[in-house]
């Protein structure tokens, strides 16, 4: 699985990096679709920062999340607690699809 972290207006340490990375890879564990993550991060507001994650899938639509906090980690742990639940949504719906 790839992760990409990008930055607008600024740059965040290496250290958040990692962390950043090792917190989606969770998703790629849970949802065997998972073919990439895409982190975007916005600095242009410093006191908010603009957090966007997009996750693309194979055989689906990417789940796209953008949240707007104080802290970047708070915002992380936001984006993928709506990102679990689009996954989740879409993984059912296969399924309810496929039993048809």
């Amino acid at each position: 699985m790839n992760v990409t972290i990008s930055t607008r207006h600024g740059s965040v340490s290496e250290q958040t990096q990692a962390h950043l990375e090792s917190k989606v890879e969770k998703l790629s564990r849970n949802f065997d679709t998972v073919t990439g993550i895409d982190i975007l991060i916005d600095l242009a507001n410093r006191e908010k920062p603009n957090l966007s994650v997009t996750v693309k899938q194979k055989n689906g639509a990417d789940a796209l999340a953008t949240i707007e906090n104080t802290e970047l980690l708070t915002a992380m742990d936001s984006a993928l607690d709506k990102l679990e639940q689009q996954l989740r949504k879409a993984k059912e719906k296969k399924l309810t699809n496929i039993k048809k």
